[in-house]
């Protein structure tokens, strides 16, 4: 080989090396940043998981490349803005929050997309709590992962109780009773605060529970609409006599924020809220904390019924492979138990999906701190004993929910009486069931 060809020979070789060198950077980027350009806009409620997920968010987007804007919103704006976006292929989420309840009516409409295909095997699905993964599915597939779980149970003023000699209420009657001894309206002090505020996630989901207690039920086994039984008159009765006699002025419209304030801020001697609502009391006031107990939901004629629920992020449909695969990689990231161990310890959070991290020792660490018997063992027990449908887990239940608590308000602020509005209630709920087929006009 002469030299000019031996010099072209190593020209050509030192082009094809560079080029080379320039594809394996490039790929070796790409595949160390598989989401660069994809951004997701993220939609949930106000929660303290989503606050400490907010904080880490850079960290996501360091490492893949995509673009996360995390929108928060009130409770029940998130639930309006979700199903408009679905229904009308706006795409403007790409991550959607998701109530378990809605689980059924999201799927059945086509809306979400079914995470099995997506799931890595390193976020070990098997850990999740199965009652917080039946939650999050329908028809045997999964459609959310969950981002917290809870129960309702009643937080109560420890030292007022201790002051006065009063045990926590056991009962209903109990309850009444303890509601009565502590208001005291020239004190500005109240017996007990709860939800009254309309909707399916406010005044019917702690309602839901007094309901149950009392013999009521949703629907019959014919999908007749039954809440104006006598049970369901008794426990709807019995509901508004505490918010009109023994709760702070305004309770009939009052959220699980202006519950959680009534007991942080000392106007209330009692509520029967989700158990998450201690972080909240503690974040409003850290003062009043060690002041309050925990025990379970006072039991009715018919039994002790705490709620069961699951709140957490699906894929919408309106969206492309790579935002899939994106959002599925937030989504695994932001609910693993890595997350959750870190909320825990940066935080206090205390509403692991994950089994292993309830049973971690920093998990139990922060047990040891709070008073006896703990919030964690109070909501072990309750989702122990749970109903599964405390609320009916069915395709129409944010409509038929919805109507629902639009008459609870209506009875709490007294616009009608109990038995009128309860007529009102089954009426417009049994038109639902005709025109969804469930019942025969």
């Amino acid at each position: 080989m002469n030299g000019k060809v031996w010099m072209r020979f190593i020209l050509v070789t030192v082009i094809v090396l560079v080029m080379l060198g320039g594809i394996l950077a490039y790929a070796s980027a790409q595949e160390a940043k598989p989401f660069e350009g994809v951004k997701l806009t993220v939609i949930n409620w106000g929660l303290p998981q989503i606050t400490y997920i907010k904080k880490h968010i850079p960290e996501f987007e360091k490492r893949t490349g995509a673009k996360v804007d995390l929108k928060v919103y009130s409770e029940t704006d998130v639930r309006s803005k979700v199903v408009l976006d679905l229904a009308t292929k706006a795409g403007e989420y790409q991550v959607v929050e998701v109530d378990n309840n809605y689980v059924p009516e999201l799927v059945e409409n086509g809306w979400l997309v079914p995470l099995g295909p997506y799931i890595k095997p390193e976020y070990h699905l098997e850990d999740v709590l199965k009652s917080y993964l039946a939650t999050n599915s329908w028809k045997g597939k999964l459609y959310a992962l969950p981002i917290y779980a809870e129960s309702t149970n009643l937080f109560y003023r420890k030292d007022w109780f201790e002051e006065d000699g009063i045990k926590p209420p056991e009962t209903m009657e109990e309850l009444e009773e303890a509601a009565k001894h502590f208001t005291n309206s020239a004190k500005k002090r109240y017996g007990i605060a709860l939800r009254g505020l309309r909707g399916e996630g406010m005044n019917v989901y702690i309602w839901a529970g007094f309901l149950r207690a009392f013999g009521g039920k949703f629907l019959d086994e014919n999908w007749e609409p039954v809440l104006n039984s006598v049970e369901g008159i008794k426990a709807t009765t019995f509901y508004k006599k505490l918010l009109i006699e023994y709760a702070p002025p305004g309770a009939s419209s009052f959220s699980w924020d202006h519950v959680a304030s009534a007991l942080a801020h000392e106007r209330a001697a009692m509520i029967i809220d989700a158990t998450d609502i201690y972080n909240v009391v503690m974040e409003k006031n850290p003062e009043v904390i060690d002041k309050i107990g925990y025990a379970m939901v006072p039991e009715g004629p018919k039994g002790r019924y705490p709620s069961v629920f699951s709140s957490g992020w699906g894929i919408s449909k309106w969206t492309t492979e790579r935002e899939r695969k994106a959002a599925a990689e937030f989504m695994q990231w932001a609910t693993s138990k890595e997350m959750q161990i870190g909320m825990t310890k940066e935080m206090g959070i205390l509403s692991p999906t994950y089994a292993s991290v309830a049973d971690s020792p920093i998990y139990r660490e922060q047990y040891k701190k709070m008073p006896k018997p703990t919030w964690g063992t109070i909501l072990s027990k309750s989702v122990e004993i749970a109903l599964p449908d405390y609320r009916p887990r069915i395709p129409e239940w944010r409509r038929m929910g919805d109507i629902i608590g639009i008459w609870l308000e209506k009875i709490f602020v007294e616009e009608v009486n109990v038995q009128e509005g309860l007529n009102k209630a089954v009426e417009e709920v049994r038109k639902l069931m005709i025109k969804t087929g469930r019942i025969k006009g």
